[in-house]
């Protein structure tokens, strides 16, 4: 039945899920460079530097650039959001199989701790500068995977604490 507290856990799963899209997840500013992540944008900023433009044009190899690794792992992680929200939703219309229920909310919470280690990794990956103006923070974007794993763990519990319940009344049959 959708009307079971478990329900509610994923519907609010799903919200922070869905915030997570539109939330700033982190900030970083240095020497004219500002660069942050909020939802589906990735924005680097900065101001024309002759040693950014000589290191670009140096190289033509992809992944040498850390900007463009930081903007492969905040895709992935977008695309992990995704995937997260419609197993959240799948999660929900599969009240009347207990067991696919959990093991779709279990697979919300790996893929969601994914998600949070390519957050660190973004947030790791910043440049560092030696310069005390410069700023690297995480803002509220990044505890909201944090919220809906524990969404989808209460949810999860609560769905075990059905199968439970099922099975010992079929005992008693």
């Amino acid at each position: 039945m959708i009307q079971r507290i478990q329900t509610v856990f994923l519907l609010f799963a799903l919200v922070f899920t869905g915030l997570t899209f539109i939330a700033p997840v982190w900030y970083f500013e240095a020497d004219g460079t500002v660069e942050r992540i909020q939802g589906f944008q990735h924005v680097l900023q900065s101001e024309p530097s002759t040693v950014m433009v000589e290191s670009i044009e140096k190289t033509q190899l992809f992944f040498q650039h850390p900007e463009s690794l930081r903007m492969i792992v905040h895709s992935a992680s977008v695309v992990l959001g995704i995937i997260s929200l419609v197993l959240i939703v799948m999660t929900i219309l599969a009240y009347s199989d207990r067991k696919r229920q959990m093991r779709l909310a279990q697979f919300v919470i790996i893929l969601t701790m994914i998600q949070i280690l390519g957050f660190v990794f973004l947030s790791l990956q910043a440049p560092v500068y030696l310069n005390a103006g410069a700023v690297n923070r995480a803002d509220y974007g990044f505890a909201l995977p944090v919220l809906t794993i524990i969404m989808a763990w209460l949810a999860h519990k609560n769905i075990k604490k059905d199968d439970d319940l099922v099975r010992s009344v079929d005992r008693i049959r």
